[in-house]
């Protein structure tokens, strides 16, 4: 089964040095996960809220005949079913992969007591420092941490008219006002 959300440079030719001597990201993904002990798909959507797929005719599948490679829709991959749902709200990945990168930003930030925000210990930032912190964005922090020189201002966004794509100097030229870098 070729998955039509990937290109054949991730399914066929991964790490090729010599013709036809590639390998599949496709199918590293699923074995690690299988190796890991991850959930199966629908799993994971009940853990998350979401109903499972009960028929490989849904809509969610995006057309996909994976009646092919499995008997029942309760042994479906987690990044086979994640990969072949349409975009959650306009977004990049579905409602399942949105879950589960929702989970970990929240858990990354209340389950770290040294979270610049949290309440969890004395010695943490005063307000005026926190306000300058804020002031950061993702896009900065890749201008000042990599070799990039140009990227949209709301790096968690695709570039549109909206957020276009700017050089690095026009976003990190406001660091002179914060104190604490």
């Amino acid at each position: 089964m070729r998955l039509p959300c990937l290109p054949c440079q991730l399914t066929e030719h991964l790490f090729e040095r010599r013709p036809r001597a590639g390998f599949d990201l496709v199918a590293f993904n699923i074995q690690r996960g299988r190796d890991h002990g991850l959930r199966p798909y629908n799993d994971v959507r009940r853990a998350c809220g979401l109903g499972p797929i009960n028929r490989f005719t849904d809509r969610r599948f995006n057309g996909s005949d994976l009646s092919s490679v499995y008997e029942f829709t309760d042994d479906v991959d987690l990044f086979v079913g994640g990969l072949l749902e349409p975009g959650y709200q306009g977004g990049l990945v579905g409602e399942t992969f949105s879950c589960i990168i929702a989970t970990q930003f929240f858990l990354l930030k209340y389950g770290d007591r040294y979270f610049f925000e949290s309440n969890q210990r004395p010695e943490g930032f005063t307000e005026r420092q926190l306000r300058q912190v804020r002031q950061v964005t993702m896009a900065m922090v890749l201008c000042l941490t990599t070799d990039i020189r140009m990227v949209q201002r709301n790096a968690f966004r695709v570039p549109s008219a909206s957020n276009p794509i700017v050089d690095c100097s026009e976003i990190t030229k406001d660091l002179g006002s914060l104190k604490i870098f």
